[in-house]
């Protein structure tokens, strides 16, 4: 049916992508399709701009009109998360900054130990 639609096939592609990133349903399978269906070009570039403003109608979405709600379910349902809450508003670079090099150090021992011998 989407080829059939002519110029407009990568359009209407690109919108059934789109809501279907929205939806958060798995489209790894939906990626491949316009390749096939348009051609590598034209396939990648509805690939990427359908999943890009599925992403980005899904952080609108979230950012704007969910937050409240998800943050009150979360802090009610976990608690101890205030102080996370609190700590990220009043200083949220630093705190941000503390989780992001905690794990800098495991990194490091993982990926500079020698490798195991295999015998």
């Amino acid at each position: 049916w989407i080829e059939k639609q002519g110029n407009w096939g990568p359009v209407y592609y690109t919108i059934f992508l789109a809501v279907w990133v929205t939806l958060l349903l798995p489209c790894s399978i939906l990626e491949v399709v316009p390749g096939f269906l348009f051609g590598f070009k034209i396939g990648w570039t509805v690939s990427v701009i359908g999943k890009s403003f599925g992403s980005l109608i899904s952080l609108f979405l979230g950012r704007y009109f969910l937050a409240s709600r998800i943050r009150g379910y979360v802090l009610e349902k976990y608690p101890s998360l205030k102080a996370f809450d609190k700590a990220v508003e009043l200083e949220g670079f630093k705190v941000i900054l503390m989780i992001r090099v905690a794990y800098r150090k495991l990194l490091l021992l993982l990926f500079l130990q020698p490798p195991e011998s295999y015998e």
